[in-house]
């Protein structure tokens, strides 16, 4: 900065004066032409002046410089290491313009990062909670409440079995009974308590007699299901066979009968007849039927309604002598409630009820000398037995759970 610049006051004043002088002389001049004269000497007197003013001037800056060296001199023996750039780190103020690198915000661009937020989509994983319908596979709960007897009445059994059966002698203690004590007809009384179904792949089969003629195995009794070859199932009726044979001109059938020979369980043939059988009381018989041939002897099977008196033929087989002397009826019958067909639960046996009464050969009872259940498979003991005091026995199938036999 130029020294005079450091000028006092009183010079600023003078200057002043001056340059006033200088802007009003011309008008001054020009306002008085008159006396060019006087305004020649107004100017140099002026003159004179600002040059007595300038050697002052210069006389005050001298001594303005003389106080600049001293104040100097006094600084540099306060600052002996002057740093010289005091005015280098005035400007290092334009440093200041580094804020500029404020300019990084952009890098808060890098809240596009944000849209890593679409990350978050795997919420949609949340889905898994559809596995909850896993909950199905404790669906086997149910069979976790079965009892050990419900489970034995659910089980598949094997047919045929017979579900409770008796056995009745007239001549138990004799070895050859069937010489001693032979019959010529046996009768069986049958109450039936309650009507029953039971047709298609099952059926029941109230057997009321098996036994033997000289040997040769028989039984008769009432079926829920009577087959026909070449028919199948026809209903309620009863039943008539025999062993040791498949030869049909041993048998003789009413007219809306019909026969069967097989060999499913051994060779027989057998006569069968329709009869629509229900609840209430019946007699079952078997004897001689007609006259003796050079073959053998004939015996028919007949139901009668008790409550009508009405006798029904169901059909007769012819069986050969084997002792010497005409075929007789061997004093031994047993009796029991048969399913047959395909294999089926205790539990889907129907509740039936039925007494028979002691069979009596020639007009005699026998005794029993056993009795029991299941003794094919064991697996119907829903069953029950007992004698009234007649001494009949009294059957009961399909109840909806197991006796208990020790008792």
């Amino acid at each position: 900065m130029p020294h005079w610049v450091k000028t006092t006051p009183s010079a600023i004043v003078l200057a002043l004066i001056v340059v006033a002088c200088v802007l009003v002389a011309p008008r001054f001049i020009d306002a008085n032409n008159e006396d060019a004269a006087a305004s020649t000497a107004l100017t140099n007197a002026l003159a004179t002046a600002i040059s007595v003013n300038g050697a002052a001037v210069q006389v005050f800056e001298t001594a303005v410089t003389a106080s600049d060296d001293a104040v100097e001199g006094f600084a540099s023996a306060i600052v002996p290491t002057p740093t010289a750039t005091p005015p280098s780190t005035a400007t290092a103020m334009p440093t200041v313009t580094s804020t500029p690198t404020l300019t990084s915000t952009p890098t808060a661009t890098l809240t596009p990062t944000a849209t890593l937020t679409p990350t978050v989509t795997p919420t949609p994983t949340a889905t898994p909670t559809p596995t909850v319908t896993s909950t199905p596979t404790i669906t086997p709960t149910p069979t976790a409440t079965f009892t050990p007897e419900e489970l034995e009445l659910a089980t598949l059994v094997k047919a045929p079995e017979h579900m409770v059966y008796a056995w009745w002698d007239w001549d138990f203690s004799n070895f050859d009974r069937n010489r001693d004590s032979a019959l010529d007809e046996i009768t069986v009384d049958i109450e039936i308590h309650n009507d029953i179904a039971l047709t298609g792949r099952n059926g029941i089969y109230l057997m009321t007699c098996f036994g033997d003629v000289d040997g040769t195995g028989y039984y008769f009794g009432l079926q829920t299901d009577v087959y026909e070859p070449g028919a199948g199932g026809r209903g309620k009726g009863l039943i008539f066979s025999r062993w040791k044979t498949r030869d049909l001109r041993n048998a003789r059938i009413p007219r809306d009968g019909w026969m069967q020979s097989s060999g499913h369980e051994g060779d027989f043939i057998g006569v069968r007849r329709s009869y629509d059988w229900t609840k209430g009381e019946y007699r079952v018989r078997i004897g001689q039927d007609g006259a003796d041939d050079s073959v053998g002897r004939w015996f028919g099977v007949w139901i009668t309604d008790i409550s009508t008196d009405v006798e029904t033929w169901i059909g007769s087989l012819r069986f050969p002598p084997t002792m010497g002397r005409p075929p007789m009826i061997g004093p031994r019958c047993y009796n029991t409630v048969e399913v047959y067909g395909w294999p089926i639960a205790a539990k889907d046996i129907p509740y039936w009820k039925v007494t028979l009464g002691p069979p009596k050969g020639d007009d005699e009872e026998a005794i029993v000398t056993e009795a029991g259940f299941s003794p094919f498979t064991g697996g119907f003991r829903n069953t029950r037995f007992d004698y009234n005091e007649d001494g009949a026995i009294v059957y009961e199938v399909g109840l909806d759970f197991i006796p208990d036999y020790g008792q």
